[in-house]
C-alpha cells in the first residue's frame, strides 16, 4: 500500500520515491529513495527548540491536511479501519489486555468524520526536518482519506516520548485548534491504533 501513497502524494509534498517494487505470493519489497535530514525527534541535534518544534510540526500538518482530496482513493476512513480492527480483534492479532476491548471502541465511535488528507502514522520519527527547516514525511503507509485527528491524536501520543506535553497548546495554536480541541477524538484514535 505505501507505493501506492508515494506515487499518489509525488508532487504534492515532500516523499521519498519510489525505485523499486516488487510483489511476490508471501511478501513485498519496496525500495525508495532516502530524503535528506533528520527525523523530528532528533531535534535537539536540529538546533530547534521545541517551541519551534510545535510551530513546525503545525505548520505540516496543516499542509497535509489541505492537499485537496477530490482524486485520492485511498480510504483510512472509519468505514475501512473499524472492519480491520474487528478482524484482528478475532484473529487474536492484538493484545486483549488492553484496557479498552472492541466493544468499547465502537461505543466511542459516535462522531461525525471531518476528513481531510492524512499522513495516517503522524508522529516526530516519521517527519524528515532538512535544510532551512524543509518537512518531508516518511512511512505512508497508512496514508488516505481520514478524519484529522487520526494524525493529532498519533502526534499527541508521541509527545510523551520525545518532548513535554506542556507545548501542546503552541502546537493547537499554531494549527488552528486551541479553542476547539476534541479530546474524545484524540482518545478514541489513539485507542483505534493499538487494534491496527
Amino acid at each position: 500500500f505505501e507505493n501506492q501513497a508515494l506515487a499518489w502524494i509525488k508532487n504534492k509534498f515532500l516523499a521519498p520515491s519510489v525505485v523499486k517494487f516488487i510483489k511476490e505470493p508471501d511478501v513485498t519489497y519496496l525500495l525508495t529513495t532516502a530524503l535528506e535530514g533528520q527525523d523530528a525527534s532528533k531535534f535537539s541535534i536540529l538546533n530547534i527548540s521545541e517551541a519551534e518544534m510545535m510551530k513546525l510540526l503545525a505548520n505540516t500538518l496543516r499542509r497535509i491536511h489541505q492537499i485537496p482530496i477530490d482524486n485520492c482513493t485511498m480510504d483510512q476512513g472509519l468505514a475501512t479501519r473499524i472492519p480491520q480492527a474487528k478482524k484482528r480483534w478475532e484473529l487474536d492479532l492484538m493484545d486483549k489486555n488492553i484496557s479498552d476491548p472492541y466493544e468499547s471502541l465502537i461505543q466511542k465511535c459516535n462522531f461525525q468524520e471531518d476528513q481531510v488528507f492524512t499522513h495516517g502514522d503522524y508522529c516526530l520519527a516519521n517527519i524528515i526536518i532538512g535544510k532551512n527547516n524543509s518537512t518531508g514525511l516518511i512511512d505512508l503507509g497508512r496514508a488516505g482519506v481520514s478524519d484529522r485527528y487520526q494524525d493529532i491524536s498519533l502526534l499527541f501520543r508521541s509527545f510523551k516520548y520525545y518532548t513535554s506535553k506542556r507545548f501542546e497548546d503552541i502546537f493547537l495554536s499554531e494549527y488552528g485548534l486551541i479553542d476547539y480541541l476534541d479530546r474524545e477524538k484524540i482518545e478514541f484514535y489513539q485507542l483505534l491504533d493499538t487494534f491496527l
